[in-house]
């Protein structure tokens, strides 16, 4: 009997998961204490932690939440900049949030290029040495970052940006150190800002 009710279950999930699009949330477990969503395509990913779960994370705005663990300071923001947090003195977080997305036809790849413009305009050249450029999947959602140094004002800056583009909100959220090259020290930070960034939409 015990055989015959795994086989029945067995076909039950063949063919109810044959009949979802691979995106389409399928069920849900807990790995390492942390709720994941399995997806009908056999995959899964950490589950987007509602606005209840946000509570602790600063509301950045147009609802981009920002889980400040490692309390990095305050700092006051200029210019574009919708948010700005001091890691120590030679290293910072910066967020730009817009109200444009993927429906007004944004892309991750239009706003690397604004960004790369705007460092290379700021430091009075054509052109800013790139490092790379890559995308990856962070909870869920796919990120495209690029690392890349601009000299503003006779000082070295190198900057690990990350752009998120949902349907309405894009968000670069950046960790920016002095120097010129891309350190381990600063890959790990931006490790911890990429799953500390979540959208409740």
């Amino acid at each position: 009997m015990k055989y015959v009710i795994n086989r029945m279950l067995t076909l039950f999930f063949v063919l109810f998961a044959s009949g979802v699009s691979s995106q389409e949330v399928v069920g849900t477990a807990i790995i390492s204490g942390k709720p994941i969503e399995i997806l009908g395509d056999q995959t899964w990913r950490y589950k987007v932690p509602k606005k209840s779960l946000l509570s602790s994370c600063d509301a950045l705005k147009l609802s981009v939440y920002f889980c400040n663990d490692k309390k990095w300071k305050l700092a006051k923001p200029t210019g574009d900049i919708s948010h700005m947090y001091e890691v120590d003195g030679r290293t910072y977080v910066i967020f730009i949030i817009e109200p444009l997305g993927s429906n007004d036809g944004v892309t991750a790849e239009f706003m690397a290029d604004v960004a790369l413009e705007y460092a290379a305009g700021d430091a009075g050249v054509e052109n800013v040495p790139q490092h790379f450029s890559r995308y990856q999947d962070i909870l869920g959602r796919s990120v495209l970052s690029l690392g890349y140094t601009a000299n503003l004002s006779g000082m070295n800056f190198t900057f690990l940006n990350n752009i998120f583009v949902t349907e309405t909100v894009t968000v670069q959220a950046a960790i920016y150190v002095i120097g010129s090259k891309i350190t381990d020290d600063q890959k790990r930070l931006n490790d911890i800002l990429l799953n500390s960034v979540f959208f409740n939409d």
